[in-house]
């Protein structure tokens, strides 16, 4: 990423809303192919699980008054160089952190070299996947209707294009986190993912979360988590504007 967008990046900032505006359409996107990282669970590779229709990886945020610099992860590598960023939370926040290390991977030409701090190839089935440390709090949200995802739950929503305007956010619950936070003891900066990411209904895997199930079933839909690649990815690329504003 050259120089002067990064400087642009910073002295943008302060007076960027980066939650405020829309999904536009991007050819250049996704950033990296499904298939050529081998960190994305089955549940979340909607593409190698028969989703045909790839509209949902093309697509960018774009906010209202400031542009995101676009995601560099020999960047974002050099400045994590030493330093720790750790994804806590539940099987979403795994989400992002395999978008990440998809993302981060499209720097590494072996992504096999890739391993856990002591050598160790890296697993996931212990649950917990630690990266890099920074006091972020980013909020999640999932999208069933007509019940749970234990009792019949579905988005065939999904079918909506980005920002239709049946699907609103929730600002209340938002002005609630912006109030606790300033009263912890402990700086902590809320990177709002909410909005944006209600907006995206097309980007869950709905039936597509395993291969082989049944397309036309109405129950086991996953409304929670989401394709990769797709918004998962935006969050990353939002995490990275935010941490190249901050220098």
């Amino acid at each position: 990423m050259a120089a002067s967008k990064i400087d642009f990046a910073q002295s943008n900032a302060v007076k960027c809303d980066v939650s405020d505006r829309s999904w536009v359409f991007d050819e250049s996107y996704p950033l990296y192919a499904s298939n050529a990282c081998p960190f994305i669970d089955e549940e979340f590779s909607c593409e190698a699980n028969g989703r045909m229709d790839q509209s949902c990886m093309k697509l960018r945020w774009q906010p209202k008054h400031c542009s995101i610099p676009r995601f560099d992860a020999r960047k974002l590598l050099e400045m994590l160089r030493g330093k720790r960023l750790v994804f806590v939370g539940d099987s979403i926040n795994r989400n992002q952190w395999e978008s990440m290390m998809c993302l981060l991977s499209t720097e590494i030409s072996d992504p096999a070299r890739i391993h856990e701090t002591r050598g160790r190839k890296i697993k996931k089935e212990k649950g917990y996947y630690i990266f890099e440390f920074l006091h972020l709090v980013v909020r999640f949200t999932t999208d069933f209707s007509g019940g749970e995802w234990n009792s019949g739950g579905h988005c065939r929503e999904s079918t909506l294009g980005p920002n239709d305007s049946r699907v609103w956010p929730m600002p209340e619950i938002n002005v609630m986190l912006e109030q606790v936070s300033k009263q912890m003891k402990n700086p902590v900066t809320i990177l709002n993912i909410t909005d944006l990411s209600r907006l995206r209904m097309d980007g869950h895997p709905s039936v597509y979360r395993r291969k082989g199930v049944d397309l036309t079933a109405s129950s086991g839909q996953d409304c929670s988590h989401w394709c990769l690649p797709a918004v998962p990815d935006t969050w990353n690329e939002l995490l990275f504007y935010h941490l190249v504003s901050s220098r």
